[in-house]
């Protein structure tokens, strides 16, 4: 059965923290794009960052995907199969180190070299905690996986504040990501319930050959995911330089930060789509259905304001960071595009129909590249948010038809886009004729005229309010 409060419960958890750490990172970026006042220098920190995101996502080769999916469908933690994903993301996280340090020293420019060094060392600890949180996601203890990380993120941020402020280089602040790794590993090998699975006793040579067999579709789909999420930013770098990079990357984190509450909401009710797969329950369509409507609900109308307040979003920046508005404007679109492809995939991979994804992502990666490299050296950085969206809308449209065809899914997506759309256009009419008004008239004016649509064309059914209902007792 489908236990709408134990989601809405790791909701919470998760999006506490997802909204902790957003806060706490813009006041991290905030600091530093005013402390030092150059797009170029925030560039240079950006390139890393997204190396440490990207690393991130590729260290345990997409066999947390598994792991996840495993421990979700099994009464009991398969304590040899986290022992196995825990040994191969050891492995790949010691290959990388000298991997990022040379990388560092042959692409780069010689002040951010010792930075890709301590990018690479702290994998090895974000194997431990990336197998760690596999496991609490598994069985959905949401709390646990939140605290330690809002107290990681907030170490971080106050001390890479702290040394900026001294004049710290790059190296420094890196230099403390990897101390707070390492915090986080040691944090999660503290609690009762991981210590007693992760343990060298559950190594199983027979496990690890499974995973491994298991490991390229994963790998593929995490590593192309993770491309398509970071080579925007990357390729700015070295086709625009460090200043467009740095003009790039706050439009994008405003991005990310829009695309936080789906994506969180994605992690939450994988475990759940993993089960009612296995179960074959009713309640699958149920929760698709009601996914694709949160979801167009809420981040159409969001995506029209932030597009509408973008100039004055990042202007809080600096006067030089406003001039990336045009590509935010393009950007939080594809936020909405994304939250709709997040939710097929879950179907797929909780399905498992895993490879429905990685053909999804092995036809959008190239394409995503080629329109890198044509338009950013044209546009720069409209460019690639340009592609982004683009790359957005043939993921999803892509994967749609396949899990309708492959699944015999009988998708609701056109039907729940026609209502939440409708209000969404006269939505936009409303700022279009308010444009040149105040914010602080445009805005609640908007949200009167978008609930007013919401109640004229019946977006509410009878359905919605009895799962309101049930959700508040």
């Amino acid at each position: 059965m489908l236990d709408v409060r134990r989601i809405l419960r790791n909701l919470f958890s998760l999006g506490l923290m997802r909204a902790a750490s957003a806060g706490l990172s813009f006041c991290l970026l905030w600091y530093l794009a005013r402390a030092w006042a150059s797009p170029e220098r925030v560039g240079e920190f950006a390139t890393l960052l997204t190396a440490f995101l990207l690393m991130q996502h590729v260290t345990l080769l997409g066999l947390n995907v598994l792991l996840i999916r495993d421990v979700a469908a099994a009464p009991d933690v398969p304590a040899d199969r986290v022992m196995a994903t825990l040994a191969i993301g050891v492995a790949v996280s010691i290959v990388l180190v000298p991997l990022f340090g040379l990388a560092g020293l042959a692409k780069y420019p010689p002040s951010m070299a010792p930075s890709f060094w301590f990018v690479g060392l702290s994998m090895i600890p974000t194997a431990f905690a990336l197998t760690a949180e596999s496991v609490l996601i598994g069985k959905e203890r949401m709390g646990v996986l939140a605290a330690v990380n809002c107290v990681e993120i907030a170490a971080r941020v106050a001390g890479c504040i702290a040394l900026a402020a001294v004049g710290a280089s790059l190296t420094w602040l890196f230099a403390w990501f990897l101390v707070g790794r390492v915090a986080a590993a040691v944090a999660y090998a503290l609690r009762p319930e991981l210590r007693a699975v992760l343990a060298p006793r559950h190594f199983t040579p027979n496990m690890l050959r499974t995973y491994l067999r298991q490991c390229p579709v994963f790998f593929l789909i995490v590593a192309l995911s993770a491309g398509l999420q970071r080579l925007d930013t990357l390729l700015l770098g070295t086709l625009g330089g460090m200043d467009a990079a740095g003009l790039y990357y706050i439009p994008y984190r405003v991005y990310e930060m829009a695309l936080m509450v789906p994506t969180q909401l994605s992690v939450v009710v994988f475990p759940t789509f993993a089960r009612l797969y296995a179960t074959a329950s009713n309640d699958l369509a149920r929760l698709y259905r009601n996914l694709l409507r949160v979801l167009l609900l809420i981040g159409l109308p969001i995506a029209l304001s932030v597009a509408l307040a973008s100039r004055e979003i990042l202007a809080v920046f600096g006067p030089r960071f406003a001039e990336g508005h045009a590509a935010l404007q393009i950007l939080v679109f594809a936020v909405v595009v994304g939250s709709i492809d997040l939710v097929l995939t879950n179907m797929s991979i909780g399905g498992n129909r895993e490879r429905l994804a990685l053909i999804v992502l092995a036809i959008a990666l190239p394409v995503y590249v080629a329109l890198l490299v044509l338009l950013i050296p044209r546009w720069g950085i409209q460019g690639a948010a340009a592609a982004t969206l683009a790359v957005a809308f043939l993921k999803t449209g892509s994967l749609y038809f396949l899990v309708r065809r492959q699944i015999a899914w009988s998708g609701a997506l056109l039907t729940e886009l026609v209502r939440p759309g409708l209000a969404s256009v006269a939505l936009g009419a409303a700022f279009w004729l308010l444009r040149g008004q105040s914010l602080l008239v445009s805005l609640p004016t908007g949200a009167g005229v978008y609930a007013a649509a919401l109640a004229f064309t019946g977006t509410f059914t009878a359905g919605d309010l009895a799962l309101l209902r049930r959700m508040s007792k």
